[in-house]
């Protein structure tokens, strides 16, 4: 008797019994316009059994989660949700012993993305399908405000309605003397101002138009109590303009209109008890501009063209506009309190109290060679 040949070898290690994984680590989540994206890490340990998956939990408030689905990735995105609810989560994983502890909770809100706002700033283009927008459209550009255009050749009046989006309407009647502004573009404006509007106006031959060419007073509603003017000499064609001490204007003490891009027609003007004197003409200090602000509205009105301040030297241009912008919007205010009691071109001192106004010789004297048409 004895020993058999030994039979095969084989080997062996002793292993601790399988257990369920460790719970996912560092659970996120993000939402976007109808989802919620999680993402997690793989538990530090399988349990020593491979994870087959992961149960995703969803409640709509802390703690209150419940099954939701199962994914065998690192990653899910739930669509299944309505925008503006807050979702709550938490992930466990899955081996063939069973299920882990959950991992961290978190929350996330769906929602839609904004409505694009409305820019600010609405630049009606009223010069008659000319191209003299573009100087605004320059320097709007160069202070970095965004804008819409409103083409009137095109369009037609911009209603009420329409305007009452904007924060600031700019409305250029560039080079035109006939309908610069209709009895609808008034009437839109005096309700956009009503409502709390601001508005610059730049027109060297709105009073010309409206008063057939005629120098002396206005008797215009809309010009009188919105613009704060009723009086204009027509026609002056002044070169030079400075700013009134006392006003937002006060550091522009000489601004160029050398280089208009089409004729000359700039006016001087009287004031209502509602203007202010805001530029003059710097030969003569007779008012070229002015602004009205009441606890509805504000206006700033150049009898004339803004075109030729930007066409003559832009940085100036691009400044003015930004300093008339940001005086409308109530980013700046006027230093000055002024109450003119009566109808005036204010000469020399344009904020003294005179008692006798400037009445020029040629007052309701029209120029026969422009009363009807210009060139």
């Amino acid at each position: 008797m004895g020993e058999s040949q030994p039979s095969n070898e084989v080997s062996a290690t002793p292993k601790a019994t399988a257990t369920v994984p460790g719970a996912p680590q560092n659970l996120q989540a993000s939402a976007g316009n109808g989802y919620v994206l999680l993402n997690w890490q793989a538990p530090a340990s399988d349990g020593g059994s491979t994870i087959t998956g992961y149960k995703i939990y969803r409640g709509t408030t802390s703690g209150s989660e419940s099954y939701l689905t199962q994914v065998t990735g690192l990653s899910y995105n739930d669509t299944s949700v309505t925008n503006g609810n807050t979702y709550y989560y938490y992930v466990t994983a899955v081996n063939s012993v069973g299920e882990s502890q959950p991992s961290n909770e978190v929350s996330a809100t769906p929602k839609a993305p904004p409505t694009p706002s409305t820019p600010s700033i609405l630049l009606v283009d009223d010069d008659g399908g000319q191209n003299y927008q573009t100087y605004f459209t320059q320097a709007l550009d160069a202070d970095g405000y965004t804008y819409d255009i409103w083409d009137v050749s095109t369009s037609g009046s911009p209603s009420a309605t329409t305007l009452e989006k904007y924060a600031v309407v700019i409305w250029t009647t560039g080079s035109t003397w006939s309908n610069t502004l209709t009895s609808t573009d008034q009437s839109n404006l005096q309700a956009y101002l009503n409502k709390g509007g601001a508005l610059y106006l730049s027109s060297q031959d709105l009073l010309w138009d409206l008063n057939g060419g005629w120098d002396g007073y206005v008797y215009n509603s809309f010009v009188n109590t919105y613009l704060g003017v009723n009086y204009v000499i027509n026609d002056v064609s002044y070169t030079y303009v400075s700013g009134v001490s006392g006003t937002f204007a006060q550091s522009f003490s000489s601004v160029s209109l050398q280089n208009y891009p089409f004729n000359n027609y700039a006016d001087e003007i009287g004031l209502d008890s509602y203007g202010h004197a805001l530029f003059v003409n710097s030969a003569d200090n007779y008012i070229t501009a002015d602004y009205v602000e009441t606890s509805s509205y504000k206006t700033v009105f150049t009898a004339f063209s803004f075109e030729a301040v930007e066409n003559t030297n832009p940085a100036t241009g691009n400044a003015l506009l930004k300093d008339i912008i940001n005086w409308l919007s109530g980013t700046t205010t006027s230093i000055e309190v002024h109450t003119p009691t009566i109808s005036t071109l204010l000469k020399s001192t344009p904020h003294s109290t005179i008692t006798t106004p400037y009445i020029p010789a040629f007052v309701e004297m029209s120029n026969p060679f422009i009363s009807t048409t210009k060139l």
